[in-house]
């Protein structure tokens, strides 16, 4: 279903959930985790799932970036939809906070 060389019953079991609640697996078939026991393998065992009727917007993007792990970076985009990024960063005026209140709610009891 998603690339995999392996089948055993966790990813039947996947399978299972996968079409039970009609979700798509979105996969470029390349392998994602850097199996380090042994001798050095790679594995296709990071999955992105999204709904059946949001799939067609999507695509999946392999990186070659570890970033100090032993899976690499998968970038998952959603066609059409834009994230909302605030035009100004909230701030915060400490000085004007009511501090004896958050202590009495901040403090365990």
């Amino acid at each position: 279903m998603w690339g995999s060389q392996l089948s055993n019953n966790n990813g039947r079991n996947l399978v299972g959930v996968v079409e039970k609640h009609d979700y798509e697996i979105l996969s470029t078939a390349i392998p994602t985790h850097l199996c380090l026991t042994g001798h050095a393998s790679w594995n296709l065992l990071d999955l992105t799932f999204v709904s059946n009727s949001l799939a067609s917007h999507c695509s999946s993007t392999v990186t070659n970036d570890l970033l100090g792990s032993d899976h690499t970076v998968i970038l998952t985009e959603i066609k059409g939809c834009s994230p909302e990024i605030p035009l100004v960063c909230p701030t915060w005026n400490f000085t004007k906070a009511n501090w004896p209140l958050f202590k009495k709610y901040a403090t365990p009891l």
